[in-house]
């Protein structure tokens, strides 16, 4: 699993969210290739999340070198899971303290 404390977190929002998530390296070497950490899918587009633990977090070498020589959509850096929701698509809405709920562009919603 992935050294980032945060990724489960982020994993589950999206998934609670209707988008499909991939780890990109499931065995968590953090050194493998320098690819992004998940690979995510909503409503037909694909997108790239780097997930970091905090914004001190630094890319490495190996993801400094794919990032530069990647010719797709850049990977998106996140950090909590609000953050991931939003980088898909997603809108948090805050309806009262301490309870959210997610508006996507689309119109739907999830819980």
């Amino acid at each position: 699993m992935h050294s980032d404390s945060n990724t489960a977190q982020i994993v589950k929002a999206l998934r609670d969210a209707g988008c499909s998530v991939n780890y990109l390296d499931p065995h968590g070497r953090r050194d493998s290739a320098g690819i992004p950490d998940l690979l995510v899918g909503r409503n037909g587009v694909t997108y790239l999340l780097e997930v970091k633990r905090d914004a001190k977090s630094k890319r490495t070498p190996k993801q400094e070198t794919w990032h530069a020589n990647w010719r797709g959509r850049s990977p998106i850096v996140v950090l909590i899971p609000e953050e991931a929701l939003v980088a898909v698509g997603c809108r948090v809405k805050w309806s009262e303290p301490g309870c959210t709920h997610l508006e996507m562009h689309d119109g739907t919603c999830a819980p």
